[in-house]
């Protein structure tokens, strides 16, 4: 499994929509079976492109590290749990190709040849209230295609069924190591900057994925940039790292489970925090 590229089609805000469609019955459904419950309550967040492929560019999918000059990364199943909010077991995630064609055809429109999102999410939402399985097995693959595992084309990865057969025992999967690659790394490395007591104030609560904001990564954006570009890419550091006992995986807690309040958005003024901070760099904290 590769790291995420600015190509893959993230979509946190759709997800987002989805969640608020659903009628009552089948969001309670979701929220006392499913693995990703959690994403019930995910924040309609966009991840800017060039830190995706900065971070995905300095990260080694096999050391499972971000490595940037003296910064580094280790990136754990723990912070997985607390990006995600996934319930995890031990049992191994096998992607299957061309398995349980029965179910693979729920998923693949008339006419069609692919299992398009869309079309599952109209399923999603037609289903009857009753048929457990339908929902959380949906609700579990548009999880992954939008938020978790996206991919470059608009699809479901159907390959994730076998995990799901029983959809009520997802959450006896090992997502959190499946899922190590793929541990929405920018949103670890935003965790873990250091920024003056009076810039922007991100809230660094678990799920993460409930209380990032795209706010979040535009300060990230306009204050961690650095001004050279190279290859016709930018490059992000600018910023030292805090200790990871600072950030919301220094410690292995069980994530919070309570109900999840849109943040307010603070606004940012991104020169005065810029011509704050250039006081306190050193030329080497500026090279690149």
């Amino acid at each position: 499994m590769g790291h995420w590229c600015s190509k893959d089609h993230f979509a946190a805000k759709r997800l987002h929509t989805l969640a608020i469609e659903l009628v009552a019955p089948k969001r309670i459904i979701i929220k006392e079976q499913s693995a990703f419950r959690a994403l019930l309550n995910v924040s309609p967040f966009n991840i800017p492109n060039d830190l995706i492929d900065f971070v995905a560019a300095h990260t080694s999918p096999g050391l499972r590290e971000f490595m940037f000059h003296k910064k580094r990364i280790v990136f754990t199943r723990d912070m997985v749990k607390k990006v995600f909010g996934i319930r995890c077991g031990n049992m191994l995630v096998v992607q299957k190709k061309d398995e349980h064609p029965e179910l693979r055809q729920m998923y693949i429109e008339e006419g069609q040849s692919r299992p398009f999102i869309q079309y599952a999410v109209n399923l999603l939402k037609n289903c009857d209230v009753t048929d457990d399985l339908t929902i959380i097995r949906t609700w579990d693959l548009i999880c992954l295609a939008t938020v978790i595992d996206p991919g470059s084309a608009n699809l479901l990865s159907l390959d994730y069924l076998d995990c799901m057969v029983d959809p009520r025992r997802t959450h006896e999967f090992a997502w959190d190591e499946h899922l190590l690659d793929l541990a929405m790394q920018e949103i670890v490395y935003m965790d873990h900057l250091e920024f003056l007591p009076n810039q922007h104030a991100i809230n660094h609560s678990i799920p993460r994925v409930y209380f990032v904001t795209s706010q979040d990564f535009k300060f990230i954006v306009l204050n961690d940039a650095d001004r050279k570009i190279l290859k016709n890419k930018t490059v992000f550091g600018r910023h030292p790292f805090v200790d990871l006992s600072s950030t919301p995986y220094g410690v292995a807690t069980a994530v919070n489970q309570h109900v999840y309040q849109p943040v307010e958005e603070p606004e940012v003024n991104p020169s005065a925090s810029l011509n704050e901070w250039l006081v306190f760099l050193s030329s080497q904290d500026l090279e690149v």
